[in-house]
């Protein structure tokens, strides 16, 4: 493991919990802007801009899930890893 993975599990994890906390949203507008708020909170976490936090330290298949309309638990890892496991 690298320093890169811990900093891309950690803004995964962050991600998605904000995704989670936001919960599904009823429109595509609405969920590009809990999307952006999201990111900028993993951009704060890791000292990075949100373009470079979304483009390279969160797996793109939490942000899918999420504009699917689905999230993972809050608190629970294990979620987020079946979903990176899929």
């Amino acid at each position: 493991m690298t320093a890169k993975d811990f900093r891309t599990w950690h803004g995964t994890l962050k991600a998605a919990r904000g995704l989670a906390e936001a919960g599904p949203q009823p429109t595509e507008t609405r969920r590009k802007k809990i999307v952006a708020h999201a990111m900028k909170e993993v951009a704060e976490l890791l000292g990075n801009t949100p373009a470079v936090a979304r483009a390279s330290y969160v797996d793109p298949r939490v942000i899918e899930h999420f504009a699917a309309g689905g999230v993972v638990a809050e608190d629970n890892e294990q979620e987020t890893l079946d979903l990176l496991a899929d």
